[in-house]
């Protein structure tokens, strides 16, 4: 491939690019936030429903669009979101990778996971203040043989 046709594709590759927006996680956050984040990405949207929450939206967090295309928000109301968007971290301890999994998704967080069989540790802590789509990451680690032992050594 010659210089010419390096610097030709480099610049469809660009254009395509200013064409196209990755869509933010806004499930979580309350109508005026998501509203000033999708302005300031230049995404265009459009509201369903009643309330102050974002409860959904019709394209999933990540995925590229290209501009123009109107995502969608069902609004709705939550009792555990306040006016920032600011959502307490649950206590994941002591549960399997897959439950603490369930818990974070249900919470409105995203999740990065470090090992597998239980949490032992998470960051943040449990009770922090965190801004809904914001990720929590949990470290598990087997249980040790011992305890799988004693368990089995209990069954009948």
């Amino acid at each position: 491939m010659g210089m010419d046709e390096n610097l030709q594709r480099d610049i469809i590759e660009t254009s395509i690019a200013q064409n196209e927006r990755k869509v933010p996680q806004v499930t979580g956050l309350n109508r005026s936030l998501a509203t000033s984040l999708l302005d300031q990405m230049n995404i265009d949207y459009k509201f369903e429903g009643t309330g102050n929450l974002i409860t959904a939206q019709n394209i999933n967090a990540g995925d590229t669009v290209k501009r123009g295309v109107e995502i969608k928000l069902t609004l709705g109301v939550a009792a555990d979101v306040n006016d920032t968007g600011l959502r307490d971290v649950p206590d994941l301890n002591g549960l399997s990778m897959r439950q603490a999994l369930a818990r974070i998704t249900e919470s409105g967080f995203g999740v990065n996971i470090v090992g597998s069989g239980t949490v032992f540790a998470q960051f943040p802590r449990a009770g922090e203040k965190l801004r809904a789509g914001s990720e929590i990451t949990i470290r598990g680690r087997a249980r040790s043989m011992n305890e799988t032992t004693n368990v089995t050594a209990r069954l009948p």
